[in-house]
């Protein structure tokens, strides 16, 4: 919608306009539209990051977050618990955002959805690296690389590999030259 090519332009203050409204009219469908009132308020939450202001951004998320049920899109509520687990992580709260991650992880398994699990994956990876745990690091990472790979799904392999060369170089300097591997595997993927 509007909100997104405002966003695009990097029109923050219009796009927020735009996504409040879309969420004004969502709610006030008869029933209420809850999985588009979610997603504006992930897309507003997105646009507050943009311009740094993850307070407001975790904000937007946690407001999507008390509308999920059940009933909401599984795949959604993945990606809600990924972005809040993310602006908690850059407000200090590491240990909040592993709790989400692992609730979005148990989701996107129960649900069959491998992009959400490689994407759990990949932010538990960088939640344990945070916590400097490096081996649970790369296991999650390690997952986050297969799943993607079985997905076909470059992007997201990118980041896994990201993740997986971080947690091997804060592992040990022995493991430099498969560090350097996988460096050169996701520098050929961009």
């Amino acid at each position: 919608g509007l909100g997104n090519v405002a966003q695009a332009l990097k029109d923050i203050p219009r796009a927020l306009r735009h996504f409040e409204q879309a969420r004004q009219a969502y709610a006030a469908c008869r029933p209420p539209y809850v999985n588009g009132q979610i997603l504006v308020l992930n897309n507003s939450a997105n646009a507050y990051t943009m311009r740094h202001d993850t307070l407001r951004g975790s904000q937007r998320l946690r407001q999507a977050l008390a509308l999920t049920s059940p009933a909401t899109e599984p795949r959604l509520t993945v990606t809600v618990l990924g972005g809040l687990a993310e602006c908690l992580m850059q407000l200090g709260r590491p240990d909040s955002a592993q709790l989400l991650l692992q609730r979005g992880l148990q989701l996107a398994d129960s649900t069959h959805n491998l992009a959400g699990q490689s994407e759990m994956n990949t932010r538990l990876a960088s939640v344990a690296l945070a916590r400097r745990q490096p081996g649970p690091a790369r296991a999650y990472a390690a997952r986050a690389v297969q799943q993607a790979r079985q997905l076909g799904r470059p992007f997201l392999e990118m980041q896994a590999l990201e993740s997986l060369a971080d947690a091997m170089n804060a592992r040990s300097v022995d493991h430099w030259p498969r560090y350097a591997a996988t460096v050169k595997s996701t520098a050929t993927m961009t």
